[in-house]
């Protein structure tokens, strides 16, 4: 999904380059405004928007990439939030953080896409938005954006254990200068992040594993 848009691409990997193909364009742009969020899970795309100027317009829907449709999914109960970062454990979707009325948030909700049930986790450590949300292995890490804090950008990750319900700090990020408006994505057991700004070029590789090889005391 791009960026403050309605447009859906999809990436196929050929070779050594692969490529993008438009895939649709959202109908109901009345609901989409600028900050939405979405996460995979369970083989099926979550998008998190919302209209500012209807709180109880549709907030939450489901793409079907095969049939390219897009269906109103049960309604996100934190209301408007927007710039929030999504991820996905074991087949459930989480969203989190954000802005709620202007706020920085630091709610944290996860989507059971079988039950089709909403449920509010335990809340994220800090208020933040525009942060950064993935998943490795059986755990969620998110991260970065902007805290609360003096309107500073926000270099901290943290690691999320769906058993337990709980949040723990694991890493601050090397560079400060794009902790904000950040992109990720993972390979294997590793995640990668850079910038969305043009301005700034440089890449860096989070590995899980390494901390807890080297940096955990109590492993």
């Amino acid at each position: 999904i791009s960026p403050n848009s309605y447009e859906i691409y999809e990436f196929r990997p050929s070779g050594s380059i692969g490529e993008w193909n438009h895939v649709s364009s959202y109908t109901l742009s009345n609901y989409i405004k600028e900050g939405h969020t979405s996460a995979v899970a369970n083989n099926r795309a979550f998008f998190l928007t919302g209209n500012p100027l209807d709180r109880y317009a549709p907030n939450f829907f489901e793409i079907e990439p095969e049939a390219q449709l897009w269906t109103p999914a049960p309604q996100f109960p934190g209301g408007l939030l927007k710039n929030a970062f999504g991820l996905e454990i074991n087949g459930m979707a989480y969203f989190g953080t954000g802005l709620q009325n202007e706020e920085y948030s630091n709610v944290f909700y996860r989507f059971d896409p079988v039950s089709q049930n909403w449920s509010r986790m335990a809340d994220f450590p800090i208020s933040m938005h525009s942060g950064i949300g993935f998943s490795i292995g059986d755990k969620g890490y998110a991260g970065m954006g902007h805290s609360n804090a003096d309107n500073t950008q926000y270099g901290s990750i943290y690691s999320y254990d769906p058993q337990l319900d709980t949040w723990k700090w694991v890493a601050t990020f090397p560079n400060n200068e794009i902790t904000n408006y950040s992109f990720v994505f993972t390979n294997g057991n590793v995640a990668y992040i850079g910038s969305t700004q043009s301005n700034y070029n440089n890449f860096f590789e989070f590995d899980p594993a390494y901390l807890k090889e080297n940096y955990e005391h109590n492993k």
